[in-house]
């Protein structure tokens, strides 16, 4: 082995796992963070076939199992992402959803209840960030009894 002892092999061997660690470390990032502020990119967005435009601003708060969106900077909603059944006002409709956990992904199922048809639709979206958490990526479908449309939004951190 010529001048390296067994004890220094294992110094090596713990100083490069240190090193791997560190590096690994700095890389990491919570892939649940949604909190922030986040802008619409309409330009990488497929959103057409919506009847609505989505929001062009989101702000997110997040504390324990609660999520707060404030849309537009006016409305705001509370979410739980405990599997728990939360109310809210979507324009004159009310919206229950229930929110829960795939891996890194939030899924939202909301039933929306208005006072005419139009008004009546269930609405499903995917929350996903994407690699550093910088983009927001939301792929949103609406089912209505006469049909369903899908959309794709992404939404760049401010």
């Amino acid at each position: 082995m010529g001048n390296l002892s067994k004890y220094s092999i294992a110094a090596l061997c713990i100083a490069f796992l240190s090193a791997v660690f560190v590096v690994k470390a700095a890389d990491s990032w919570d892939d649940r963070d949604f909190h922030g502020s986040w802008k619409l990119n309409p330009q990488q967005s497929g959103f057409h076939a919506l009847h609505v435009r989505p929001a062009d601003t989101l702000e997110i708060e997040e504390k324990g199992q609660e999520l707060r969106c404030r849309i537009d900077g006016g409305r705001e909603e509370l979410y739980l992402t405990n599997r728990r059944e939360t109310t809210n006002k979507i324009g004159t409709a009310t919206g229950k959803s229930i929110l829960k956990w795939e891996g890194a992904a939030l899924l939202f199922d909301t039933l929306v209840d208005g006072g005419t048809e139009q008004d009546r639709y269930t609405l499903m979206d995917r929350w996903k960030l994407t690699k550093e958490g910088r983009r927001l990526l939301i792929h949103r479908q609406i089912v209505r009894r006469r049909g369903e449309v899908e959309a794709d939004l992404v939404y760049d951190r401010q």
